[in-house]
């Protein structure tokens, strides 16, 4: 077994701010059962002060597999947490059966962050061409130095297994180290689960064209970001998000939150609560639902304070999009 070890500067511009009491973890393998195929790969990074600590723990050969688990499992220790990429459907369980295999009790932090499912309700406003990580980590901005596919991996590394020379390692290696980069760029999105409850500053309202409201996100940076859904266009760059609201005869819809509290009246094409709806005549109201739940504004008239609702009102409304038309990730 080798072990390789690399530093990277980080500024807080390149991955934000990482947790110091956390892992990335990502694992290679010469197959996807662990029942047929083995371990040649470990790596590992953490944060550590103003640089990220790359490790990686190389199999030469099969007989070396348990020498890196062990070594592992002793690095995990001192971690509270792992974060990994679809590493509860594959690396965490793949680890676990090998070290079985070996009669060896794996080491595991407390807790698992995987990024996969943690970002998947916000997959409507990523938009990436997949779910799977290299399409994630193109909405970063990252662009990897390596161009190898796990696959294409294997066969190099059953090679170098064989006759161990030429830049195999090299490519292999590489592959890891892009991959728990990606995975750092990528745990940056998680500020997304932020954006609902983030200070609102340095909030505009423009109604030269319509009505836009944009405003400053207090301690929030994150790559350009598009979506629309009812009637809205929602745009995150950095730390602003700005929403522009399409005008129904002047005026723009406000959705409420809380819609099993209302009822959607379909002649005024409007929601009233239900402490008022229950004198409506039962056969000229109905059940609001997600998508009906609004009532009508002038534009003209919301304050500042009022567009810092309008416009997580609108963030909202991008998270129901994504649930309303689920795609698998």
């Amino acid at each position: 077994m080798k072990i390789f070890e690399d530093r990277i500067l980080n500024d807080n511009k390149l991955f934000g701010t990482l947790p110091e009491d956390a892992y990335f973890l990502d694992i290679e393998t010469t197959g996807l059962s662990p029942a047929t195929s083995h371990i040649y790969l470990i790596g590992v990074a953490y944060a550590c002060g103003e640089e990220v600590v790359m490790k990686q723990w190389f199999v030469e050969k099969l007989t070396d597999e348990a020498q890196a688990l062990k070594a592992y499992s002793e690095f995990a220790k001192g971690f509270d947490t792992c974060i990994h990429y679809n590493g509860t459907t594959f690396d965490l369980p793949f680890l676990r059966k090998c070290a079985k295999s070996y009669y060896m009790d794996l080491y595991e932090a407390n807790n698992s962050l995987d990024l996969k499912t943690a970002l998947g309700r916000y997959a409507y406003v990523l938009k990436p061409e997949s779910f799977r990580q290299r399409d994630v980590e193109t909405v970063t901005g990252y662009i990897r130095e390596d161009g190898c596919t796990g696959a294409q991996l294997v066969e190099v590394y059953e090679k170098y297994e064989k006759e161990p020379t030429g830049e195999a390692p090299r490519l292999l290696l590489l592959h890891n180290h892009d991959d728990l980069l990606g995975m750092m760029h990528i745990h940056s999105l998680m500020q997304l689960s932020r954006v609902e409850e983030a200070p609102l500053c340095d909030v505009c309202i423009n109604l030269s064209n319509g009505f836009h409201a944009t405003a400053r996100m207090a301690g929030i940076m994150l790559p350009q970001l598009r979506a629309s859904a009812d009637g809205f266009l929602l745009e995150i760059k950095g730390d602003r998000i700005s929403v522009d609201a399409v005008l129904y005869e002047g005026r723009a819809r406000f959705y409420f939150d809380d819609y099993r509290d209302y009822y959607y009246l379909p002649d005024e094409d409007m929601a009233i609560h239900k402490s008022v709806g229950v004198y409506v005549d039962s056969s000229r109201r109905q059940r609001a639902n997600a998508y009906n739940c609004y009532q009508y504004i002038d534009p003209a008239l919301i304050t500042g304070a009022q567009a810092q609702s309008f416009i997580r009102m609108a963030w909202k409304r991008m998270l129901i999009k994504r649930n309303k038309n689920k795609s698998s990730i």
